[in-house]
């Protein structure tokens, strides 16, 4: 099993690093510090919790953040097109999107740990949410996958569109 998790962690890319696995280590090192007990037996085990962990903060960056970021003029979104004609150029632009990335990523680490201490606040006081705790932490992630779902099948569509369409102009 541990051969299986070796080679798996040898073909993540860069982005993969720097966006899921390291802000995933960061989350849960974060959790365990503030009372959230992730013990586990095996190294691979906590890169896999991490890992997972740094997809769940990845999409609170992208679907939260981002829009949020957007929204108070912190930052201008580029149409893709123009950041693929830029790429081509100046292939360093990739690098420097990755890096952005991380940061908005490890933004949604510490967002997640306020809502985790708030959380745990919650679950000490009030007794319907112990009830339905696994419930609610269940459902946060569904709504958070199946947004991201539909976040990334828009750019699976516009990419199509934009095929078809400079086809058209061909």
């Amino acid at each position: 099993m541990t051969d299986i998790i070796k080679e798996l962690l040898g073909k993540l890319s860069r982005y993969e690093i720097l966006n899921n696995l390291l802000p995933g280590m960061v989350m849960v090192y974060i959790l365990n510090h503030i009372g959230y007990d992730i013990e586990l037996a095996y190294w691979w085990q906590y890169a896999l919790i991490a890992y997972v962990a740094g997809l769940v903060c990845g999409r609170v960056s992208s679907l939260l953040l981002e829009p949020l970021c957007e929204k108070c003029k912190l930052i201008n979104k580029q149409k893709y097109a123009n950041y693929n004609k830029t790429k081509e150029i100046r292939p360093f632009v990739v690098t420097l999107v990755e890096i952005a990335n991380m940061y908005r990523t490890l933004s949604a680490v510490f967002l997640i740990a306020i809502v985790a201490i708030a959380y745990k606040f919650a679950l000490c006081n009030w007794e319907w949410i112990r009830d339905f705790n696994s419930a609610i932490q269940l459902a946060a992630l569904f709504v958070l996958f199946i947004l991201s779902y539909a976040k990334q099948y828009g750019y699976v569509v516009k990419n199509i569109k934009d095929v078809i369409n400079n086809q058209d102009k061909s």
